[in-house]
């Protein structure tokens, strides 16, 4: 149902829209259920994320294919593709679409940056160790929404959304130690970890917000090895 990590080549990416997904947004009546229609676009880096590189801290809308790009799992790895698209109102609807503003600090992350509603955020808890038996789950930051000041805001005037592609499904660092997922080109990649899918969203909503819920970036432990490889954000 979760459409984010199909793989996506240099030519043609295949956005994931809310549309797409059907009726897994159901109306919001409380902070444990799943968030209501953010508009069209709902993935990919903004215009301005800056990402972690062998040249340092780089802005999404700089890459090219063949950089090298620093991965949380494999260190540095070359990137195979970075496709963009405006982000449009919903042609249907027209409403416009909606990100997510993530104060400083609040995924690990040194700046204020803003996420596109399906975007893949790595993070440690205690919900992924109950329910898959690992420490790191993938988690779309919409779900994420009323977490530590994470709250919903417009995007701008004429906004884009970058969406890195490597040979294999990566993760990588975003303003500071923010930890978000990226595409595989390759048609046989499969996640390197496992992600609460939207017919999961409440369950990890009332994790989240019904009892006080450890909940850290995945990167935590490895913030001090990270700057002594990047320039600081």
């Amino acid at each position: 149902m979760f459409l984010s990590l199909q793989p996506v080549s240099s030519s043609s990416a295949r956005f994931c829209t809310i549309q797409d997904r059907s009726d897994v947004w159901p109306v919001a009546t409380s902070s444990d259920t799943a968030l209501p229609d953010f508009g069209a676009l709902a993935e990919g880096l903004m215009t301005g994320t800056l990402v972690a590189t062998e040249r340092g801290w780089r802005a999404v809308e700089t890459l090219r294919p063949s950089e090298s790009v620093l991965t949380f799992d494999n260190g540095m790895r070359k990137l195979a593709s970075c496709a963009s698209a405006p982000i449009n109102r919903d042609p249907r609807s027209g409403n416009a679409a909606w990100g997510l503003m993530v104060p400083t600090g609040a995924l690990g992350n040194r700046s204020a940056m803003t996420l596109l509603p399906s975007q893949l955020v790595l993070l440690g808890c205690d919900y992924a160790q109950r329910h898959f038996g690992t420490p790191c789950v993938l988690v779309p930051a919409a779900l994420l929404e009323g977490f530590k000041g994470i709250a919903r805001c417009g995007l701008g005037v004429a906004p884009r959304s970058y969406m890195l592609a490597f040979a294999d499904a990566e993760v990588v660092h975003a303003n500071g130690s923010a930890l978000v997922a990226c595409h595989a080109t390759s048609k046989t990649a499969t996640p390197n970890y496992p992600c609460v899918t939207w017919a999961k969203a409440t369950a990890f909503r009332a994790s989240l917000f019904g009892r006080k819920t450890q909940l850290d970036t995945a990167s935590a432990a490895i913030v001090p090895f990270l700057s002594t490889l990047v320039r600081p954000a």
